[in-house]
């Protein structure tokens, strides 16, 4: 093999397994945690999303079941990718990182309905490594309220499939849900371009498919 196909193997590969393993860490703390704290429906989120908020509620309900650690600095050098659209991060043993937001009028299944809590975790596969872009090493997870709280890859739906987010015309929420290859640097860049790359890894069964749209996995 080619050192350029060496490269891009060994990328794919990486990520695949890292994002894996991160989700499946999430779910079991989940889990762990309803044994104790009873169905995720009846745990206590926040009704604004404020730092100590998200804090307090990660604390309580994933901390003691998952080996996460505050990151004290909570910056994009010290964590990874997340400060500044979410509140809190935290990092584990296997460089990983999470960016944590909890509070209200968010991820609901339905924007008519306000009040709604949620949380909303932003997982960077390799902490401050970089690029801390989403769509490479940082991919979005919401608890949905209208899955039954379940931690699912932003714009999951019963019927989605990854046509529709291949396509670039997929709405999610009410606002557009792609998975698009952007310039980050760009001043139009918008987050809602490369919000379901999740996704199309979570239909592709955490594999990186010759089709998925982000270069950096082509090069």
């Amino acid at each position: 093999m080619t050192i350029p196909t060496l490269v891009k193997s060994y990328r794919k590969k990486t990520t695949e397994t890292r994002v894996r393993l991160a989700y499946s860490q999430l779910i079991q703390a989940m889990q762990m945690s309803q044994v104790y704290n009873g169905p995720v429906s009846s745990w206590n989120f926040p009704e604004t999303a404020t730092v100590e908020k998200s804090r307090e509620f990660f604390n309580t309900y994933f901390k003691p079941y998952i080996k996460a650690e505050e990151c004290r600095e909570n910056t994009e050098e010290a964590c990874g990718v997340g400060v500044g659209s979410f509140d809190y991060q935290y990092t584990l043993p296997n460089s990983s990182s999470f960016a944590v937001q909890a509070g209200s009028e968010g991820i609901n299944g339905n924007h008519s309905t306000n009040n709604s809590p949620y949380i909303a975790i932003l997982v960077d596969i390799n902490g401050p490594e970089g690029p801390n872009v989403t769509g490479i090493d940082a991919f979005y997870f919401p608890v949905i309220k209208a899955c039954n709280y379940r931690l699912l890859p932003a714009g999951w739906t019963p019927t989605v499939t990854k046509e529709d987010v291949l396509n670039g015309t997929y709405v999610w929420e009410n606002e557009p849900c792609m998975c698009q290859d952007v310039d980050t640097n760009s001043e139009i860049f918008d987050f809602q371009q490369t919000r379901c790359c999740a996704l199309l890894l979570y239909l592709d069964n955490f594999k990186i498919k010759d089709d998925y749209p982000i270069s950096y996995y082509n090069k």
